[in-house]
C-alpha cells in the first residue's frame, strides 16, 4: 500500500455467524465508513504470510511403542479432556534429568515464586494447551502458510481507513455441501455431550470441589463414554448388517446371471487397485484389468456359486476397507472408536457366520427346486437371513444392557449435580456449570435417539419386504406362541419393541424442541422481516424469560427425564430376565411398566412421529447443497451452535479450529502493528468477538505462563502483546456472545467477563487491553446481547438485566463516559439498538451502528 500523508487508521473486520462470503463482512462496514465520510472505496487483497504459533508451554505427547500402550492413552483420552488431567494447573512431575514427563498433556500452573505470572487463568492455559497439541502432529513447525486478506480502503482527504477482514469461516464453518454438513451435524452431535462433562469437570477441578462434584464429574464422563463409544457404535452395527444382507440377497436371487458381473467387477477391481495403489496409469490398469477378468472367467468364475461368492468376497472387502475409512475419521474426533468399532464389527461378523452355520431358516415354498443353481441360491439366501437375524439379536441384547447402564450413570449424574446444587459450597458458577453438562448429555442422547428410530423406521419395510419369504427361528427374542416365526414379522416386533419403550421419551424431546422453537420464534420472525410492530422491551424481555425457564427446565426437568429413561431401561431388562426363565420382582415389573404405551394405536403414531421427523431431515440435507445458501439467517443457530463446538475442539490435531484461526489472526495483527497507523479499530461480530477477546486475552497474558524473564522478553507473541497494548486500540463487537452465551455455559474459562460480584462486566483494559470498548446489541439477539448493563442481586449474573435496558436511548456506559470520553484512558458503552436480532448490524439503515462506528474511527483523542 501506498505511504499516506494525513492521519492513517486501520480497522479490522471479524465476522460471525452467517457470514459465509468472504469480503462481505469487510464490504459492509467499508460502505457504512464511506457513506458517513463521504469517501470512496477501494478494494484489493493483501497477501500476509501466516506461521504456526508456538506454544509459551511445551507439551511432551506421550507416543507409546506397543499395543498395551496405545490402548491405554486411546481409551485415557475418550474419558475426557487432556487438559482435564489430575495435572491440571500444576508444575508437571520430572524425572532424574529433571525433564518433564507427561503422560498426557496438562496445562501446567505457572511457578510460584515469579510475581510475573499471577492471573494465568484457565481459559488462557486451555489456548496455549491447543496450540501445543497442534504443533506436536506437525511435521514443520516453522511451515507457513499464505493468506490474502481482504482489504477495503477509504479514502476521505485527511483521512485513510484500510479496513482488513480477519475471515475465519473457511477454518471453522458449516459450507454448504451435503456430506460436510453430515459429517459436522453428526459431529456436533456426539461432542456435545463430552463439552458438557468436560464443562463441569472442570468446574470440579477449578473450584476444588467436594466428594459430590467428583462423583458428578464421574457420572457425566462415564455416561458420555457409554453414549459415543458402545450405543453409538452398536448402532453402527446394525446399519453393518442391512449393508451386508441386502447385497448378499440380491446376488443369490440372481445366482445365474452373477458369472459375467463377477469377471467384470473383478477385471475392474484390478484396474483400480494398480492405478490408486500400483501408480499405474488409466491404459496400463484397464488393459491389466481385462487380462485379469479374462483369466478369472477362464479359471472357473463361469460357475454360479463360484460367481457368488467371489462377488460376495469382493462386496465385503470393498465395505471393511470404507468402514476401516469411517473409523480413522471418527477417531481423529474421537479416541477408542476405532477398537471398539472393529471389536465390535468382530462380534457383528462372527454372529452372522455362527447364525448362518446353526441358524434355522426356511423358504416359504416347500416345493422341490429343479435347477442345482437354484437350490445352491436358496440355501445361501436362507444362511444369510439366518446368520443376520443372529447378528441383530446380538446387537440389540447388547443395546438393551448398554441402555440399562446409561440410565444407571444418567440417574447418578442428577442425583449428584442436584445435591452439588444445594451442598455447602454451592455457587452460581457450579449451577451453571452442571446445566451446560445435562444440556449437552441430553441434546446428544435425545437427539440420536430420535434419529435411530428415524433410521430404523424407514429401512424397516424395505428390509422385512427382502425376507418376507422366510421362516425364523430366534435364539433369544423368542415369540412365546410360536417356534418359528416369519423374518418380516421377527423385524418387526423388534422395531417395535425396541421404539415403543422410548415413545414417552420421543413425545418429551419433541415437546422440549417446540418450546425452545416458541423462545425463538419472535427473533427469528423479526430476523427474517416479517415481524416490524414489536417493541425492544417486549422482544427482549421474551427472550430473556425463555432463557431462564430453559434453565429451570434442565434442572428440574431433569428429573423427569431420569424417570422415564430409567422405566424404559427396567422395562428392556424385565424382558430379557423373563426370557431367561427369570422372574423379575413385582414393584419392579411395575416400576418398567410406567413406561409402555397403554394406548393399542401407539406403535401407530410413534411411527408417524418418525417418519416426520425423518423426512423434514430428510428435506434439510436435499436442500443443503442449494437452497440452504439463500437461507443463511434461518441457519444462523446452527451455524453459532458448530462455532461455539468448533471453539472447544481439541481433535483433530491437525486441524484445530482455534489454533488456525489464532494464527491467522496473530499474522494479521502483527502486520497491521508494524505499519505505523495512527489508531487500531476492531470491529467484531457474533462468535467473532469471542475469537476477538479470547486473542486479545491470551496475547496480554501468555507472558504469564512462560518461565524466566529472558524468555519472556524475546517471545515474538508476547513482543505483539506489547506492541498492542502501547498502541491506541478501539474495539467494536455486535451481538456479542460473550456474556449471554459463554460466561453462562462455560462459567469457570469466562468468568472475566462478568467482572465483580455483582456483576460489572468485562474491564477493557485489565482485560483486552484496548482503549475503548462499545458493544452494540440487538434486544432479540439470541446469540449475544449485553455486556454491562445488569440488574445486581440476581441469581443467574448472565442473564441479568436492569428493566432500563431496552428504553430508547439507554446507554449504560463507564463512569467517565461524557463529551470527552475518548480523552480517558479506557471506557466502554453498552448500548441496545432496538428490537432487532442477530445478522443485520451492518446494513445501511442501523444508525446507531453506524454512530459507533464512525466514532471509533474518525474521532481522535483531544489533546
Amino acid at each position: 500500500m501506498d505511504k499516506f500523508v494525513g492521519e492513517h487508521v486501520a480497522v479490522i473486520v471479524v465476522h460471525g455467524v452467517a457470514d459465509q462470503k468472504r469480503g462481505e463482512t469487510a464490504t459492509a462496514v467499508a460502505m457504512q465508513l464511506a457513506a458517513e465520510a463521504q469517501g470512496s472505496v477501494q478494494q484489493f487483497d493483501l497477501p500476509i504470510l501466516v506461521p504456526h504459533l508456538r506454544p509459551a508451554v511445551t507439551i511432551f505427547r506421550w507416543n507409546p511403542d506397543n499395543l498395551v500402550g496405545r490402548v491405554w492413552k486411546s481409551l485415557r483420552q475418550s474419558v475426557r479432556s487432556d487438559f482435564l488431567d489430575e495435572n491440571l494447573g500444576e508444575q508437571p512431575v520430572k524425572n532424574a534429568s529433571n525433564r518433564p514427563v507427561f503422560l498426557s498433556s496438562a496445562a501446567r500452573k505457572p511457578d510460584e515464586g515469579d510475581a510475573a505470572n499471577a492471573g494465568a487463568d484457565h481459559g488462557v492455559r486451555f489456548t496455549d494447551y491447543l496450540i501445543a497439541k497442534a504443533r506436536s502432529v506437525r511435521p514443520d513447525p516453522s511451515e507457513a502458510r499464505h493468506y490474502q486478506a481482504p482489504v477495503r480502503q477509504i479514502s476521505t482527504g485527511a483521512t485513510q481507513v484500510d479496513v482488513f477482514e480477519m475471515y475465519w469461516a473457511d477454518l471453522s464453518r458449516l459450507s454448504g455441501s451435503a456430506p460436510r454438513i453430515l459429517t459436522e451435524l453428526f459431529t456436533l452431535l456426539f461432542h456435545l455431550s463430552k463439552l458438557g462433562a468436560d464443562t463441569v469437570a472442570l468446574a470440579a477441578v477449578a473450584l476444588q470441589s467436594g466428594n459430590w462434584r467428583a462423583a458428578l464429574s464421574w457420572f457425566h464422563r462415564a455416561a458420555d463414554w457409554m453414549f459415543s463409544r458402545l450405543i453409538a457404535l452398536l448402532s453402527l452395527q446394525l446399519v453393518v448388517c442391512v449393508v451386508l444382507l441386502v447385497p448378499a440377497l440380491f446376488i443369490a436371487d440372481n445366482l445365474e446371471r452373477m458369472p459375467l458381473p463377477a469377471s467384470l467387477l473383478g477385471g475392474g477391481a484390478i484396474a483400480i487397485g494398480l492405478v490408486y495403489l500400483g501408480g499405474q496409469n488409466w491404459m496400463t490398469g484397464l488393459v491389466l484389468g481385462a487380462v485379469a477378468g479374462a483369466v478369472l472367467w477362464r479359471t472357473g468364475i463361469r460357475e454360479a456359486p463360484n460367481a457368488g461368492i467371489f462377488i460376495l468376497l469382493l462386496i465385503l472387502s470393498v465395505f471393511l476397507a470404507l468402514y476401516e475409512k469411517l473409523l480413522v475419521f471418527i477417531e481423529e474426533r474421537f479416541k477408542a472408536t476405532y477398537g471398539i468399532g472393529w471389536l465390535l464389527l468382530g462380534v457383528t461378523i462372527g454372529s452372522m457366520l455362527l447364525g448362518a452355520a446353526t441358524g434355522s431358516v426356511d423358504g416359504a415354498a416347500e416345493q422341490a427346486v429343479e435347477n442345482a443353481t437354484r437350490q445352491a441360491a436358496d440355501g445361501a439366501a436362507r444362511h444369510m437371513v439366518a446368520g443376520a437375524l443372529r447378528a441383530i439379536e446380538v446387537i440389540l441384547l447388547a443395546y438393551v444392557f448398554a441402555w440399562a447402564v446409561t440410565a444407571v450413570l444418567i440417574a447418578g449424574a442428577v442425583v449428584c449435580g442436584e445435591a452439588a446444587s444445594i451442598g455447602k459450597g454451592s455457587t452460581a458458577t457450579v449451577r451453571q456449570s452442571i446445566v451446560t453438562a445435562r444440556l449437552g448429555l441430553f441434546v446428544s442422547l435425545g437427539t440420536f435417539l430420535a434419529i435411530m428410530m428415524s433410521v430404523w423406521a424407514l429401512l424397516a419395510e424395505p428390509l422385512q419386504n427382502l425376507v418376507s419369504a422366510f421362516q425364523y427361528r430366534p435364539w433369544w427374542f423368542k415369540s412365546p406362541v410360536l417356534e418359528v416365526i416369519n423374518a418380516a414379522c421377527f423385524l418387526e416386533q423388534r422395531f417395535a419393541n425396541s421404539t415403543e419403550n422410548f415413545a414417552v421419551v420421543a413425545v418429551l424431546l419433541l415437546a422440549l424442541t417446540g418450546f425452545v422453537v416458541l423462545v425463538f420464534l419472535p427473533s427469528l420472525l423479526r430476523e427474517v422481516r416479517l415481524v416490524n410492530t414489536l417493541s425492544a422491551a417486549r422482544l427482549g424481555h421474551w427472550l430473556t424469560a425463555g432463557y431462564r425457564a430453559i434453565e429451570w427446565l434442565v434442572r428440574w426437568g431433569s428429573w423427569l427425564v431420569v424417570l422415564l429413561v430409567v422405566a424404559a431401561a427396567v422395562s428392556l431388562v424385565n424382558a430379557q430376565l423373563q426370557r431367561s426363565g427369570l422372574q423379575p420382582p413385582e414393584w419392579l415389573l411395575a416400576f418398567g411398566g410406567l413406561i409402555n404405551p397403554s394406548h393399542p394405536q401407539s406403535a401407530e403414531w410413534l411411527q408417524r412421529l418418525v417418519f416426520l421427523f425423518a423426512g423434514s431431515a430428510a428435506s434439510l440435507i436435499a436442500v443443503g447443497g442449494v437452497a440452504i445458501k439463500w437461507l443463511q439467517r434461518i441457519r444462523a443457530p446452527l451455524d453459532a451452535a458448530l462455532d461455539v463446538d468448533n471453539h472447544f475442539r481439541e481433535f483433530p490435531r491437525k486441524a484445530i479450529p482455534r489454533v488456525r484461526i489464532f494464527e491467522r489472526y496473530a499474522a494479521l495483527l502483527e502486520h497491521i502493528v508494524g505499519q505505523g497507523y495512527r489508531r487500531i479499530v476492531i470491529v467484531s461480530h457474533s462468535q467473532g468477538t469471542a475469537i476477538t477477546a479470547d486473542m486479545l486475552r491470551y496475547l496480554q497474558r501468555r507472558g504469564q505462563l512462560i518461565v524466566g524473564e529472558e524468555k519472556r522478553r524475546q517471545d515474538p507473541l508476547v513482543k505483539l502483546g506489547e506492541k498492542l497494548r502501547a498502541a491506541e486500540i478501539r474495539l467494536l463487537t455486535v451481538g456479542s456472545p460473550l456474556r449471554q452465551l459463554y460466561s453462562l455455559r462455560f462459567p469457570v474459562s469466562y468468568a472475566w467477563v462478568l467482572g465483580t460480584t455483582p456483576p460489572t462486566g468485562p474491564d477493557p483494559m485489565t482485560e483486552l487491553a484496548v482503549n475503548s470498548w462499545v458493544n452494540v446489541w440487538g434486544a432479540g439477539d439470541y446469540v449475544g446481547r449485553w455486556l454491562w448493563t445488569s440488574a445486581p442481586c440476581d441469581d443467574l449474573p448472565p442473564l441479568s438485566v436492569s428493566n432500563a435496558a431496552y428504553l430508547p436511548g439507554h446507554t449504560e456506559s463507564s463512569p467517565e463516559e461524557n463529551d470527552a470520553a475518548y480523552e480517558s484512558k479506557s471506557t466502554y458503552r453498552d448500548r441496545c439498538m432496538g428490537a432487532d436480532a442477530h445478522t443485520h448490524y451492518f446494513e445501511l439503515e442501523q444508525d446507531i451502528v453506524m454512530e459507533e462506528l464512525a466514532n471509533l474511527v474518525f474521532r481522535a483523542k483531544k489533546k
